[in-house]
């Protein structure tokens, strides 16, 4: 399934084994630096995010608080983060030659 610079997730509907399988592209980025950024914390803990993680909202961040993004060319399900996490993800994106797909975003130590 893909080459070796390429990472693929499989989803599947458990419930209906005759649906195909779809596989999707994803990145994965690690950015502790982002995870010191207050504004990217204060981002993360708002009520009103939605962003799928594994952080608990109003703790400090930590190596489980992994946080997945939908990017689509730019856009995404959270390209409303702090507008300069977002570009460098956007720029990363674009080095990779990755243009859609879930983006796991791990902070794992300095």
């Amino acid at each position: 399934m893909g080459n070796d610079t390429n990472v693929r997730t499989v989803r599947a509907n458990m419930s209906r084994p005759d649906r195909r399988l779809r596989v999707e592209d994803s990145l994965h980025i690690n950015m502790p630096d982002m995870f010191e950024d207050q504004a990217f914390i204060d981002y993360l803990n708002d009520p009103a995010n939605n962003i799928a993680t594994w952080h608990r909202k109003g703790d400090a961040p930590n190596e489980f608080s992994d946080c997945f993004v939908w990017f689509d060319n730019g856009d995404g399900s959270h390209s409303n983060m702090p507008e300069k996490w977002w570009n460098l993800i956007c720029d990363i994106c674009e080095d990779q030659e990755f243009t859609d797909g879930v983006i796991h975003i791990s902070n794992l130590g300095a």
